[in-house]
C-alpha cells in the first residue's frame, strides 16, 4: 500500500509540474512582445537577409519577437514594397533606413548609425545606418557586413526602445566599438543587458496600449 501510495503521488507531482510548466511556458509566449522593424533602403547592400535574420536572433534573446516589412526606398517604394508600407506606422513599428553617408571616415567622431528618440523618454520610430561606414567597418575588421550591420541596426533599435541615447560601458549599447571588438567577437559585447531586455519588452507592451 505505501509503495502504491508513493507511486501515486509521485505521478500526481509530475503531471502537476508538467502542468505548471505548460502554464508558464503558454505565459512566457504571451508575454513575448512583437515588434515590426520597417526596412527602407537608399542603396543596396551585401548580406542585408542575413543581417535581419541575425537582428531577429538578438532581439530574440531580449524576449523581443520580430517581423520585417520591406518598403523599398523612402522617396520611391519598389514593387516589392508591401501595402503596409505606405500605412501611418502602428504602435510596435520602426523604422530602418539605410543611406549612403557620403563620407567612409572611421574617425573617432564617425557613427555607424543615429536614431531619433524624443527627449521626454518615450522613445523613437526611426533610425539611419551609415552603408559606407559599415562596409568601412567590416573591411577594417576582416568579417562580413552582416555582423557589423546586424549589430548596428540591433544597437540604433535598441535607442528607439529604450528612449535614450545615452551609452553604456558594456555590452551591445556601448558608446565605442574598436575593429579588435569585431574580431574578438565576444559573446557578451554584442547583447543588451537583462535590464535593458525588460524595459525594451516593457517599452512595446506600453507603445501598443497607449497607441504610442
Amino acid at each position: 500500500m505505501t509503495h502504491r501510495l508513493y507511486r501515486r503521488r509521485l505521478v500526481t507531482g509530475v503531471a502537476l509540474m508538467l502542468g505548471v510548466s505548460a502554464l508558464l511556458t503558454t505565459q512566457s509566449e504571451e508575454a513575448s512582445p512583437h515588434l515590426v522593424i520597417r526596412w527602407t533602403t537608399q542603396v543596396a547592400l551585401a548580406g542585408e537577409s542575413e543581417a535581419r535574420r541575425r537582428v531577429s536572433n538578438i532581439l530574440g534573446q531580449a524576449g523581443i519577437s520580430v517581423s520585417w516589412r520591406e518598403c523599398g526606398s523612402i522617396e520611391r517604394r519598389t514593387a516589392r514594397a508591401s501595402d503596409e508600407c505606405n500605412q501611418p506606422l502602428e504602435a510596435n513599428e520602426v523604422v530602418v533606413r539605410i543611406v549612403q553617408e557620403g563620407s567612409p571616415s572611421l574617425g573617432p567622431a564617425a557613427s555607424l548609425g543615429e536614431s531619433l528618440v524624443a527627449s521626454d523618454g518615450r522613445g523613437g520610430c526611426f533610425s539611419t545606418i551609415f552603408s559606407d561606414r559599415v562596409i568601412a567597418m567590416a573591411h577594417l575588421a576582416s568579417v562580413d557586413v552582416a555582423d557589423v550591420l546586424s549589430r548596428v541596426v540591433a544597437h540604433e533599435v535598441g535607442h528607439l526602445l529604450l528612449g535614450t541615447r545615452a551609452q553604456t560601458r558594456r555590452g551591445l549599447m556601448r558608446e565605442t566599438w574598436s575593429i579588435a571588438d569585431f574580431r574578438r567577437n565576444a559573446a557578451l559585447d554584442w547583447v543588451f543587458s537583462e535590464d535593458e531586455a525588460r524595459t525594451m519588452r516593457e517599452a512595446i507592451v506600453r507603445r501598443v496600449a497607449d497607441g504610442f
